[in-house]
């Protein structure tokens, strides 16, 4: 219903009649690309999602067990919010003996060494357009991401030095949930500065996040070429990056609405009509959302019997990362 309420209030804006002769013109042959696109994004997520999870002695999940819980983890996300998926990776780890604070700072660092690859591209494409050689993109959005990225690492690489780490990420039973939390989130930025510090090492951890980063972006170029729509790909990183950056906030259903919203004006800004651009960010969801959303669910069901299969995972060392 909110992906409904949303469509029927920007196609209002974007006019209805335009919509329809939109959709007619539609070229169905980008299908076989968006659906292309989901699977080399999922692909690429259950790389990066392996191997962060056995970084400093962690345990060493089987591909097929792996996707298993990628796709449990994703119902939970279509049901609830980001943090329902998070809580699915977070017990997956946990079963694999991993205590506490191992497992919830190799979640955190999964998701943060994500981002960490997909803004540090944002932030260098951002930098191209303010120096003029992109395509016309409104100053404001590239603005941001020039500046917001580099804040990011720098505090980043100033709270992971080596003579404030061992500082920082000291806690223990005496201390109050809040300083657990924040040195455990330490702790995982510490993580990936050592996967980015070693990429080659670690490659697919970074190669697994380039590869899902990519697939995705490749399924919303796909739904705008079927309605016609040209974008240069700095325009096209930009404005996907910036529409995703909304699927940060724990919002309900997945996002289902607000996702779809941010998504579609985000296009505008970087040069596409309104009309184009809900058609394609709905192509676009139907394939990362609703397409995936029965075998998700079908996934988290079973999970139990995923979750009893955990503990016989090699696990080398279950304790914190240093």
């Amino acid at each position: 219903m909110l992906a409904v309420g949303t469509g029927a209030l920007i196609g209002k804006a974007a006019g209805y009649a335009h919509l329809l002769d939109s959709m007619r013109a539609a070229n169905p042959n980008w299908l076989p690309v968006l659906l292309g696109g989901q699977i080399l994004a999922y692909l690429g997520y259950i790389m990066a999602y392996r191997a962060t999870a056995r970084v400093n002695g962690g345990p060493h999940l089987p591909f097929g067990l792996t996707t298993w819980i990628v796709g449990a983890s994703f119902g939970a996300y279509a049901v609830a919010n980001a943090i329902g998926a998070l809580g699915v990776d977070y017990w997956a780890l946990r079963r694999t003996g991993a205590e506490h604070h191992a497992a919830f700072t190799r979640i955190i660092a999964f998701k943060t060494l994500e981002w960490a690859v997909l803004s540090s591209v944002v932030a260098v494409l951002a930098a191209v357009v303010l120096a003029g050689l992109g395509p016309d993109i409104r100053t404001e959005v590239a603005l941001v991401w020039v500046c917001v990225v580099p804040v990011c690492f720098v505090a980043g690489r100033w709270v992971t030095s080596p003579r404030r780490v061992e500082s920082l990420t000291r806690s223990g039973e005496d201390v109050g949930r809040v300083r657990r939390l924040f040195a455990d989130t330490i702790s995982s930025v510490v993580i990936v500065r050592e996967v980015l510090a070693s990429p080659r090492a670690n490659l697919e951890a970074v190669g697994g996040s380039v590869v899902y980063w990519a697939g995705d972006i490749v399924t919303l170029w796909a739904g705008l070429r079927a309605f016609d729509v040209h974008l240069e790909v700095i325009a096209l990183v930009l404005g996907y990056a910036t529409g995703y950056a909304v699927t940060m906030l724990p919002l309900p259903a997945g996002g289902v609405g607000g996702v779809d919203a941010a998504m579609t004006y985000a296009l505008t800004l970087v040069g596409v009509p309104l009309g184009p651009a809900l058609l394609s960010v709905f192509a676009y969801r139907f394939f990362t959302f609703w397409l995936p959303f029965i075998p998700g669910l079908i996934a988290g069901a079973t999970l139990p019997v995923a979750y009893e299969r955990l503990p016989t995972v090699p696990h080398p060392a279950a304790g914190r990362p240093a």
